[in-house]
């Protein structure tokens, strides 16, 4: 027998590519296993989120974009520099973590039903919830968030 094996372009093209590049890019360059943890930050979008949300790709730029400019070292360097900080700089910086994702999540979500709704009701579904994007009490809740999430983000850092 003659064992065949195929290359075909799909292996060397852009998709292919630049989702290495954005593997890379999140999990960092300055150690070993940083390639994997963008790898496996990657796979969890891709697959966990995109099960939960049709807006996972925007999740994961906004996510890039958070990578690019507060971890440019990626989050093998962003976790190396944290765990040197006290215990309150880590608490408030998860508790910002967790304000702004509650505010980007439902933010996001709400755009997205009123923008790509195959109903038209502009309902978005978030944890068993439904908020309405027509109404003026989900986008508040997500401001009140994001405000909430910016002074525990400034407290993080003056905690340094």
């Amino acid at each position: 027998l003659i064992n065949v094996e195929l290359a075909s372009a799909e292996g060397v093209g852009l998709a292919r590519s630049g989702s290495v590049l954005i593997a890379v890019v999140i999990g960092g360059t300055s150690g070993f296993f940083g390639p994997i943890v963008g790898a496996i930050v990657l796979t969890f979008f891709s697959v966990a989120v995109a099960s939960v949300s049709p807006a996972w790709v925007a999740y994961l730029g906004l996510f890039f974009v958070w990578v690019v400019v507060v971890a440019p070292k990626g989050l093998i360097g962003f976790i190396s520099v944290r765990s040197r900080a006290g215990y309150a700089d880590i608490a408030f910086a998860l508790c910002a973590f967790g304000a702004w994702l509650l505010a980007i999540v439902i933010a996001v979500e709400l755009a997205y039903a009123l923008q790509f709704d195959s109903h038209g009701d502009g309902l978005a579904h978030i944890a068993g919830f439904l908020l309405d994007g027509h109404s003026f009490m989900p986008w508040c809740f997500a401001f009140l968030c994001a405000v909430l999430a910016i002074v525990f983000t400034r407290h993080a850092r003056s905690a340094r």
